[in-house]
C-alpha cells in the first residue's frame, strides 16, 4: 500500500499524509529487511518495493539509503543481496524470483543516483553481480538478465566499477556464461527441436544475456 501511494501521490501530498504523522516510517520499513529476523519473503518483497517508491521522492532518497546502510559492506542492503544470491544459486530452493527481481530493481534505481551508485559500488556490489552471472538454473534466467542490465549500467556510469569488474574476474565470468548459453542453444536445437521449443519461454532472457 505504501509503494502504491508513493507512486501515485506527489511528494507534498505524501509529506502531509504520511511523513507528518509517521516520521520514522522509512526506518521501520527498513527494519523488515534485517536478514537475522524471520520476516516472510513476501513481506520483505513489499518492503523493498515500498522503499524503492519512497526513494523516488527527491527529498527522501538520502533517508532511504541511510536506512538500509547502502554504503556499508555488511549493512542491511548488501547482506540482503548476499543472502538472496545464496538462495537463488541453490537449485533446491523453493523460493520464486519475485524478491530477487524487486531487490535488483531497487539496486538499479539506487545506481541511477551518483551518491547512491558510489555507495553500493564501494560496499561491494560488483563482485556480487559477478556471482549472479554464474547462476545457470533455467528458472533464474530473468534474474540473471536483470543483473546483466545492472552491470551494464554501473560499468558505464562509474569508472571504479569497471576496475572492480576486471579485478573480480568479471570478464572471464561473462565469457564463460556466453559460452554456456551458446553451447546450450546449439545442443538444444541440434539434438531435439522439441527441447528448443521448450526453451522459448526463456528465450528473451537468453537473448538479453548474449546481447550484453
Amino acid at each position: 500500500a505504501v509503494a502504491v501511494y508513493a507512486h501515485t501521490h506527489a511528494e507534498s501530498h505524501a509529506q502531509a499524509g504520511i511523513f507528518l504523522y509517521d516520521s520514522d516510517v522509512v526506518a521501520r520499513i527498513a527494519e523488515l529487511l534485517q536478514t537475522d529476523d524471520e520476516v516472510p519473503l513476501g513481506v520483505q518483497t513489499a518492503a523493498v518495493q515500498a522503499l524503492d517508491a519512497i526513494g523516488r521522492y527527491r527529498g527522501r532518497i538520502g533517508e532511504v539509503l541511510g536506512a538500509v546502510n547502502a554504503g556499508v559492506a555488511h549493512g542491511t542492503l548488501m547482506s540482503l543481496l548476499r543472502r538472496t544470491i545464496a538462495d537463488i544459486g541453490n537449485p533446491e530452493s523453493a523460493n520464486g524470483n519475485h524478491f530477487a527481481e524487486a531487490l535488483l530493481s531497487f539496486f538499479t534505481f539506487v545506481a541511477q543516483h551518483a551518491s547512491g551508485g558510489n555507495m553500493v559500488i564501494g560496499a561491494g556490489l560488483v563482485p556480487l553481480l559477478i556471482q549472479i552471472i554464474a547462476i545457470t538454473h533455467e528458472r533464474r534466467l530473468p534474474i540473471v538478465s536483470k543483473a546483466m542490465q545492472l552491470i551494464d549500467n554501473v560499468l558505464y556510469a562509474f569508472l571504479n566499477a569497471f576496475t572492480m569488474f576486471c579485478n573480480g574476474r568479471g570478464i572471464e565470468s561473462l565469457t564463460d556464461r556466453i559460452k554456456h548459453e551458446v553451447e546450450l542453444g546449439v545442443e538444444s536445437h541440434g539434438s531435439d527441436p522439441a527441447a528448443s521449443s521448450h526453451q522459448t519461454s526463456h528465450g528473451k532472457h537468453r537473448i538479453k544475456i548474449l546481447q550484453h
